[in-house]
């Protein structure tokens, strides 16, 4: 003969089985919420670390383009810009920009040639050089940019800018609209506006900015 367990017996033994069941659905539960927080931590920086990388391409991208946008490199070649400029240096030139009094321009003449020269005179002015002095409208102005070299050569009795006046330009002596007088700092072994006549607006491609190489001698002009 069976003994029958008492009904309350039997209520207590299914609620500890149902509450281990719960309680094994709880761990399960709060497993599955650590992996997916592992999983979800593992996850974000490799999110980040991708969205750091494309901002920073597009970044670098924009400032590319940017730059050649409104800037170019530009070499020089030879010693007409000595003592300022000396044939490798690398310089940053800024396309469009307003052109002023002793400016370095980039030029590209009609045989297709590039060089530096100095703008030296502007559209409605006369130049005239005479013993090493530069009178822009019959006004003295200084070149403090190649004082030294003028000294020296005041010592040997010689020029370094020889006499010269706009006045024999075919143009007349005042420099026309569009055009501007411009010369090489190296004035005795240049070939510049003396030689070669004004040049004109298109013919300046930009104003010297800096000089990016040589490292050591970087400078803003």
């Amino acid at each position: 003969m069976k003994m029958q367990v008492p009904a309350s017996h039997q209520s207590k033994k299914r609620k500890k089985q149902r509450n281990s069941v719960n309680l094994s659905r709880t761990r399960r539960r709060s497993n599955r919420k650590r992996i997916t927080r592992r999983r979800a931590h593992k996850i974000t920086p490799m999110i980040h670390w991708r969205e750091l990388l494309v901002s920073m391409l597009l970044a670098i991208g924009g400032t590319v383009i940017l730059f050649l946008f409104f800037y170019r490199a530009s070499g020089v070649k030879g010693y007409s810009m000595s003592p300022t400029l000396m044939n490798g240096d690398l310089l940053i030139v800024k396309k469009q920009a307003e052109i002023e009094r002793f400016n370095l321009v980039q030029l590209t003449l009609p045989s297709g040639k590039q060089q530096i020269r100095r703008v030296i005179g502007l559209p409605g002015e006369t130049i005239i050089y005479k013993e090493d002095v530069l009178y822009v409208n019959h006004q003295p102005v200084d070149e403090k940019f190649i004082i030294a070299e003028i000294n020296d050569r005041k010592e040997s009795g010689v020029t370094f800018t020889e006499d010269y006046s706009t006045e024999s330009l075919k143009t007349g002596p005042i420099i026309p609209e569009g055009c501007y007088f411009v010369l090489g700092d190296n004035r005795p072994y240049t070939t510049d506006s003396r030689q070669n006549g004004l040049v004109t607006a298109k013919e300046i491609r930009g104003v010297v900015q800096l000089r990016l190489f040589p490292f050591d001698e970087i400078a803003a002009f």
